[in-house]
């Protein structure tokens, strides 16, 4: 049972990491990940699940944008080139 969970889960963050990084080849140079999730219809979630198992495997990098005043800190994404 649990092998099939793991497999189940392994399909679904590769989905969502296809959409990410179709977003990010076909926008702009970088997103953050308010624009991301709009960018794909991606939950907040999923879509940080998959972002951070993109960014281990090296396909993504991301950074801190400059934080404006009143605002939080926002993390930017891109492809790695």
């Amino acid at each position: 049972m649990i092998g099939w969970l793991r497999r189940r889960a392994d399909a679904r963050i590769a989905r969502q990491a296809d959409l990410i990084l179709t977003a990010l080849a076909d926008g702009a140079a970088h997103y953050v990940g308010n624009d991301l999730d709009k960018a794909t219809g991606l939950h907040a979630g999923s879509m940080y699940l998959a972002l951070a198992h993109l960014e281990v495997s090296g396909r993504i990098e991301s950074g801190w944008a400059d934080r404006r005043p009143h605002q939080p800190r926002r993390r930017w994404y891109r492809l790695n080139p």
